[in-house]
Protein backbone atom coordinates (compact mmCIF):
# COMPACT_ATOMS: atom_id res chain seq x y z
CA UNK A 1 0.00 0.00 0.00
CA UNK A 2 2.82 2.30 0.86
CA UNK A 3 4.17 1.48 -2.59
CA UNK A 4 0.52 2.92 -4.04
CA UNK A 5 0.66 5.35 -2.35
CA UNK A 6 4.12 6.67 -3.71
CA UNK A 7 2.36 5.73 -7.32
CA UNK A 8 -0.66 7.86 -6.85
CA UNK A 9 0.75 10.64 -4.71
CA UNK A 10 3.62 12.08 -8.02
CA UNK A 11 0.32 12.36 -10.03
CA UNK A 12 0.01 16.07 -9.49
CA UNK A 13 -4.29 15.78 -11.12
CA UNK A 14 -4.67 12.60 -8.75
CA UNK A 15 -6.26 13.14 -5.63
CA UNK A 16 -6.16 9.80 -2.85
CA UNK A 17 -9.69 10.02 -0.62
CA UNK A 18 -8.96 6.71 1.09
CA UNK A 19 -5.81 4.66 1.47
CA UNK A 20 -6.04 1.93 4.19
CA UNK A 21 -5.67 -1.59 4.75
CA UNK A 22 -6.76 -3.30 0.95
CA UNK A 23 -9.14 0.16 0.56
CA UNK A 24 -8.36 2.51 -2.17
CA UNK A 25 -10.35 5.41 -3.24
CA UNK A 26 -9.49 8.04 -5.49
CA UNK A 27 -10.69 11.00 -7.81
CA UNK A 28 -8.98 11.17 -11.24
CA UNK A 29 -9.90 12.18 -14.68
CA UNK A 30 -11.29 9.45 -16.37
CA UNK A 31 -11.03 11.21 -19.61
CA UNK A 32 -7.05 11.23 -19.51
CA UNK A 33 -6.12 7.91 -17.62
CA UNK A 34 -9.34 5.84 -18.44
CA UNK A 35 -9.24 2.77 -16.68
CA UNK A 36 -5.14 2.53 -16.32
CA UNK A 37 -4.64 3.84 -13.25
CA UNK A 38 -7.02 0.98 -11.83
CA UNK A 39 -5.12 -1.71 -13.55
CA UNK A 40 -1.90 -0.20 -12.38
CA UNK A 41 -2.89 -0.14 -8.93
CA UNK A 42 -4.05 -3.81 -8.97
CA UNK A 43 -1.10 -4.93 -11.07
CA UNK A 44 1.04 -3.22 -8.55
CA UNK A 45 -0.53 -5.01 -5.33
CA UNK A 46 -0.81 -8.90 -6.80
CA UNK A 47 2.65 -8.06 -7.75
CA UNK A 48 3.87 -7.73 -3.95
CA UNK A 49 0.56 -9.61 -2.06
CA UNK A 50 0.08 -12.50 -4.85
CA UNK A 51 -3.67 -11.22 -3.73
CA UNK A 52 -6.46 -10.21 -6.33
CA UNK A 53 -7.72 -6.49 -5.88
CA UNK A 54 -11.00 -5.53 -8.07
CA UNK A 55 -12.15 -2.07 -8.37
CA UNK A 56 -14.94 0.02 -9.72
CA UNK A 57 -14.95 3.13 -11.42
CA UNK A 58 -17.98 5.25 -12.02
CA UNK A 59 -18.64 9.33 -11.92
CA UNK A 60 -19.55 9.70 -8.62
CA UNK A 61 -18.58 7.77 -5.48
CA UNK A 62 -22.08 5.72 -5.44
CA UNK A 63 -21.59 5.01 -9.15
CA UNK A 64 -18.49 3.57 -8.37
CA UNK A 65 -19.28 1.40 -5.56
CA UNK A 66 -22.29 -0.25 -7.36
CA UNK A 67 -19.29 -0.90 -9.90
CA UNK A 68 -17.03 -2.44 -7.44
CA UNK A 69 -19.93 -4.62 -6.20
CA UNK A 70 -20.49 -5.70 -9.80
CA UNK A 71 -16.76 -6.38 -9.64
CA UNK A 72 -16.56 -8.49 -6.73
CA UNK A 73 -19.41 -10.92 -8.19
CA UNK A 74 -17.95 -11.27 -11.73
CA UNK A 75 -15.01 -12.86 -10.04
CA UNK A 76 -11.51 -11.68 -8.86
CA UNK A 77 -9.02 -9.41 -10.49
CA UNK A 78 -11.70 -7.20 -12.04
CA UNK A 79 -12.52 -3.97 -13.03
CA UNK A 80 -15.58 -2.51 -14.13
CA UNK A 81 -16.68 0.67 -14.80
CA UNK A 82 -20.60 2.44 -14.78
CA UNK A 83 -20.11 6.09 -16.82
CA UNK A 84 -23.28 7.60 -16.43
CA UNK A 85 -23.44 11.21 -16.71
CA UNK A 86 -26.46 12.73 -15.24
CA UNK A 87 -29.54 13.62 -17.71
CA UNK A 88 -29.79 17.33 -15.61
CA UNK A 89 -27.69 18.91 -13.71
CA UNK A 90 -27.40 17.60 -10.39
CA UNK A 91 -28.80 19.73 -7.38
CA UNK A 92 -27.14 20.56 -4.28
CA UNK A 93 -29.38 19.66 -1.13
CA UNK A 94 -29.41 20.06 2.33
CA UNK A 95 -30.53 17.66 4.93
CA UNK A 96 -32.23 18.87 7.83
CA UNK A 97 -32.85 16.44 10.82
CA UNK A 98 -34.26 17.29 14.11
CA UNK A 99 -32.23 15.88 16.92
CA UNK A 100 -33.82 14.05 19.86
CA UNK A 101 -30.77 11.34 20.53
CA UNK A 102 -27.54 11.09 21.07
CA UNK A 103 -27.19 7.67 19.32
CA UNK A 104 -25.10 8.61 15.91
CA UNK A 105 -26.44 5.68 14.38
CA UNK A 106 -30.23 6.71 13.44
CA UNK A 107 -28.56 10.23 11.68
CA UNK A 108 -26.40 8.02 10.12
CA UNK A 109 -28.45 5.95 8.72
CA UNK A 110 -30.60 8.71 7.15
CA UNK A 111 -27.46 10.50 6.00
CA UNK A 112 -26.65 7.49 4.27
CA UNK A 113 -30.04 6.70 2.69
CA UNK A 114 -30.10 10.57 1.15
CA UNK A 115 -26.85 9.97 -0.33
CA UNK A 116 -27.34 7.19 -2.00
CA UNK A 117 -30.89 8.65 -3.79
CA UNK A 118 -31.55 7.91 -7.19
CA UNK A 119 -32.73 11.26 -8.48
CA UNK A 120 -30.81 14.57 -9.64
CA UNK A 121 -29.49 15.48 -6.12
CA UNK A 122 -26.13 15.67 -4.51
CA UNK A 123 -25.83 15.91 -0.40
CA UNK A 124 -23.80 18.61 0.44
CA UNK A 125 -24.52 19.67 3.90
CA UNK A 126 -26.42 18.47 6.82
CA UNK A 127 -28.51 20.74 9.44
CA UNK A 128 -28.56 19.59 13.00
CA UNK A 129 -31.97 21.22 14.49
CA UNK A 130 -32.91 21.78 18.02
CA UNK A 131 -35.80 23.64 19.32
CA UNK A 132 -35.83 25.49 22.31
CA UNK A 133 -37.76 28.14 24.25
CA UNK A 134 -34.65 29.87 25.73
CA UNK A 135 -33.84 32.45 23.04
CA UNK A 136 -30.54 31.80 24.58
CA UNK A 137 -29.93 28.25 25.46
CA UNK A 138 -26.16 27.48 25.65
CA UNK A 139 -26.55 24.35 26.49
CA UNK A 140 -29.08 23.23 23.19
CA UNK A 141 -26.04 24.68 20.94
CA UNK A 142 -23.32 22.44 23.17
CA UNK A 143 -25.47 19.43 23.01
CA UNK A 144 -26.02 19.70 19.14
CA UNK A 145 -22.11 20.55 18.61
CA UNK A 146 -21.60 17.26 20.76
CA UNK A 147 -23.75 15.16 18.33
CA UNK A 148 -22.48 16.84 15.29
CA UNK A 149 -19.16 15.58 16.37
CA UNK A 150 -19.79 12.08 17.29
CA UNK A 151 -21.82 11.79 14.02
CA UNK A 152 -18.24 12.31 12.10
CA UNK A 153 -16.50 10.28 14.44
CA UNK A 154 -18.59 7.05 13.93
CA UNK A 155 -18.60 8.14 9.78
CA UNK A 156 -14.39 8.20 10.34
CA UNK A 157 -14.44 4.73 12.64
CA UNK A 158 -17.26 2.98 9.92
CA UNK A 159 -15.05 3.70 7.23
CA UNK A 160 -11.76 2.02 8.96
CA UNK A 161 -14.30 -0.87 10.71
CA UNK A 162 -14.51 0.43 14.08
CA UNK A 163 -17.49 1.31 15.75
CA UNK A 164 -18.50 3.77 18.64
CA UNK A 165 -20.95 2.52 20.91
CA UNK A 166 -22.27 3.69 24.89
CA UNK A 167 -20.83 1.81 27.33
CA UNK A 168 -24.03 0.25 29.32
CA UNK A 169 -22.43 0.53 32.60
CA UNK A 170 -20.50 3.27 32.64
CA UNK A 171 -22.04 5.74 30.05
CA UNK A 172 -18.95 6.24 28.50
CA UNK A 173 -18.51 6.39 24.54
CA UNK A 174 -16.16 3.83 23.87
CA UNK A 175 -14.53 2.59 20.45
CA UNK A 176 -14.36 -1.34 19.37
CA UNK A 177 -13.82 -3.49 16.31
CA UNK A 178 -16.72 -4.39 13.74
CA UNK A 179 -16.62 -7.07 11.13
CA UNK A 180 -17.67 -4.37 8.22
CA UNK A 181 -17.11 -5.74 4.58
CA UNK A 182 -14.18 -3.66 2.90
CA UNK A 183 -16.38 -2.20 -0.19
CA UNK A 184 -19.11 -1.15 2.34
CA UNK A 185 -16.44 1.24 4.26
CA UNK A 186 -16.79 2.95 1.00
CA UNK A 187 -20.12 4.20 1.79
CA UNK A 188 -19.07 5.71 4.76
CA UNK A 189 -16.28 7.60 3.10
CA UNK A 190 -18.44 9.43 0.37
CA UNK A 191 -19.97 11.08 3.54
CA UNK A 192 -16.70 12.59 4.42
CA UNK A 193 -17.34 15.32 2.07
CA UNK A 194 -20.28 16.32 3.67
CA UNK A 195 -20.48 19.63 5.85
CA UNK A 196 -22.43 19.44 9.56
CA UNK A 197 -24.29 22.31 11.16
CA UNK A 198 -26.22 23.00 13.68
CA UNK A 199 -28.96 25.37 14.48
CA UNK A 200 -30.96 25.82 17.51
CA UNK A 201 -34.54 26.80 16.30
CA UNK A 202 -36.87 28.94 18.67
CA UNK A 203 -39.84 27.27 18.77
CA UNK A 204 -42.22 30.13 17.64
CA UNK A 205 -40.53 30.15 14.40
CA UNK A 206 -40.65 26.31 13.56
CA UNK A 207 -43.66 27.42 11.62
CA UNK A 208 -41.59 29.58 9.44
CA UNK A 209 -38.55 27.51 9.19
CA UNK A 210 -40.78 24.54 8.08
CA UNK A 211 -42.22 26.52 5.66
CA UNK A 212 -38.81 27.96 3.67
Amino acid sequence: MLEIDRFLSSKDDIKIILLGGDDILIQYDYERYGTQIVDEISKSFKASTGLSMSGGIGLSINQAILSLDLAKKNGKNQVQRNIVRPLHKMKDAILYIFVDSDIPDVYINSVIACQEEKRNIELRKVCLVGITRDKNSIALSKYLESVSDRIKKQLELLKKGKYLHKDTHTKQWQEKDIEIQEHEKLRYAAASNIKFETEPLLYHELKAKLDK
